[in-house]
């Protein structure tokens, strides 16, 4: 008898598994405002404009090269041909056709 309420245990903790592994966590809708935490962009970029209330801007990168600085280390890279949205925080050049600029956080490049 011990040992059927053991298996029946040990299932019905298996089967909640899947049911956490489902489970999202909330975004961080705050932007991140460490020294550390810093985000360089520059590149080519269309049609840049201001979404979400004013809170964030978005843009088409045609080629735009970003650097994310960290406490863990540096991340870059080269985002090309897609849409991208940053706070609206930037510190730089925004024209309509090239930006620069850096802002607190890092950029969200993942759809």
């Amino acid at each position: 008898m011990k040992k059927i309420i053991v298996i029946c245990c040990i299932v019905l903790l298996l089967s909640i598994i899947p049911t956490a592994a489902g489970v999202q966590l909330p975004k961080d809708s705050e932007p991140h405002n460490g020294i550390i935490n810093r985000t360089i962009i520059r590149g080519v970029a269309l049609f840049p404009r201001v979404t979400n209330g004013g809170k964030s801007l978005t843009f088409f990168a045609v080629r735009v090269h970003y650097r994310t600085i960290t406490l863990e280390g540096v991340l870059s890279g080269i985002i090309r041909c897609r849409p991208v949205t940053i706070p609206n925080t930037v510190s730089g050049f925004i024209g309509k056709c090239y930006l620069m600029g850096t802002f607190h956080g890092p950029i969200d490049i993942f759809p």
